[in-house]
């Protein structure tokens, strides 16, 4: 392979070491001591990776790369960060033929490259743009030491933020998005606020990208411009990386967003806080389902009880608890009841912490914080009954008719406003799919007639328990 059609190192020496050696153990050790947090009906899409120096992001990162699977063989692994050098529209796909780091050659998927190139007036190559940028380079040597395959990547550079023209990629390139191959973005997020004020943008920006919405994300980020947070330059300096991906596959059913490891680089090196950069790792990941043992129901309500116990100052009985299925990453509603009354239901379908410890949050949330329903006082702790709704993904529709009642839940979307309703809620009031669709769309997220007709449906599965008809009041 010709000297000139390689893709040379720019930032070896500088954001991780140019010795093979020395390179290799240091990505090996970080990888090592990441923990893999996937289960074994968990297929993983895409991760979310920061791309500053290894000694500030480096663990970060591994707690990404270290949930691929050593032995998996991807088609290629499409690489997507936003350029820090060069504006240009449109999104540039390299087309040299490898890229080098001191571990070795990654052969680049040359022919796609071209191939999409040919197919879309808004993906192009502008050399400049890869040549000194590091937000994929330094993602390479990851790979290198995870996979024990052989794989391609296809580079690319985001060059603008335009919307339409994100879009318009976006559609050219989702026929990519397949088991066979790997996403891997690479932003960091805060810059340069202080650490505190580092720490609280940078959940908020992870909130805004778990609801894997890009019309969110991109008003997030637009109105966080606004906010005036003393050194803050960016929140998230790939976000047309991100925002490219959520693009593609905003529409695939079944995914969910998972929030991995954060830290700041005042957690590494810095002794001065005041001045920071964020790093947050995601991976995104396809469930086959999930199962909820009677047992594991059990556990569930007792976490949620502990979460209201403890919101008021007493003392819940602690008992061994299984890890699984309660560490899963998944949405939920709780409601409280107190005598048989409803006295408050909170939940969410972008969960940013375990389910055990979602439906402690929850728990409190829907018994002090529903604002339709008297707050919840102590003594009525005796007399409280729970329900839990654990969610299943998202999954968008084009008719109501696929609707089916009592199975399904249903969300409606649009623009910034939405509203769900749980499956029982359809059964209880004798809806047909109409009235369903109508009450969700004007009462829970405030549509008008016409904007209904421009709205997003999705539906959702979701096993419903009830410590009352399911008889775990004795736990």
């Amino acid at each position: 392979m010709e000297k000139i059609h390689i893709r040379r190192a720019s930032v070896s020496g500088m954001f991780y070491s140019d010795n093979a050696v020395e390179l290799r153990n240091s990505v090996d050790s970080l990888l090592q001591e990441a923990e893999n947090v996937l289960i074994h009906d968990e297929v993983l899409r895409a991760v979310i990776v920061p791309h500053a120096g290894y000694v500030y992001s480096g663990e970060v990162a591994a707690s990404a790369f270290v949930q691929i699977r050593q032995d998996a063989k991807y088609k290629r692994i499409i690489l997507i960060g936003s350029s820090h050098h060069h504006r240009f529209k449109g999104v540039s796909v390299c087309l040299k033929k490898a890229y080098e780091t001191p571990l070795g050659l990654v052969d680049v998927d040359f022919e796609l490259a071209n191939q999409l190139i040919k197919n879309c007036k808004y993906l192009s190559y502008h050399p400049e743009a890869h040549e000194k940028e590091h937000c994929l380079e330094v993602q390479l040597p990851f790979l290198q030491r995870r996979l024990n395959k052989k794989f391609k990547i296809l580079p690319m550079i985001v060059g603008a933020d335009d919307k339409g023209v994100i879009e318009e990629v976006a559609n050219e390139l989702q026929y990519l998005f397949s088991d066979d191959n790997l996403f891997v973005i690479s932003t960091d997020f805060s810059h340069y606020p202080g650490y505190e004020d580092a720490s609280r943008v940078d959940s908020e920006t992870t909130e805004a990208i778990l609801k894997n919405s890009p019309n969110c994300l991109r008003k997030f980020i637009l109105d966080q411009k606004h906010e005036p947070v003393p050194g803050l330059v960016t929140n998230l300096c790939g976000w047309t990386a991100v925002l490219l991906f959520q693009s593609l596959s905003k529409f695939e059913k079944g995914l969910n967003y998972r929030p991995v490891l954060y830290q700041n680089s005042g957690d590494k090196l810095m002794r001065d806080h005041s001045r920071v950069v964020g790093y947050q790792s995601i991976v995104i990941i396809e469930k086959s389902g999930f199962n909820l043992s009677k047992q594991a129901r059990k556990q569930l309500f007792l976490y949620a009880r502990q979460g209201l116990y403890k919101y008021f100052h007493l003392v819940a009985e602690e008992m061994k608890l299984a890890d699984y299925p309660l560490n899963e990453y998944l949405g939920a509603f709780v409601s409280v009841y107190v005598l048989g009354k409803l006295r408050g239901c909170i939940g969410t379908f972008s969960p940013n912490q375990p389910l055990k410890d979602l439906v402690q949050r929850l728990a409190v949330d829907a018994g002090i914080r529903d604002a339709r329903f008297e707050e919840l006082r102590r003594e009525e702790l005796n007399d409280l009954t729970l329900e839990i709704s654990v969610l299943g993904p998202l999954k968008p529709i084009s008719s109501i008719e696929e609707i089916e009642i009592g199975k399904h839940g249903i969300y409606v979307r649009h623009e910034f406003k939405s509203g769900t309703f749980l499956p029982a809620v359809a059964v209880r009031n004798e809806w047909t799919k109409d009235e369903f669709v109508s009450h969700c769309a004007k009462n829970k997220a405030g549509l008008t007639n016409e904007e209904l007709k421009n709205a997003e449906l999705f539906v959702y599965e979701c096993t419903v328990v009830s410590e009352v008809e399911d008889d775990l009041l004795e736990i």
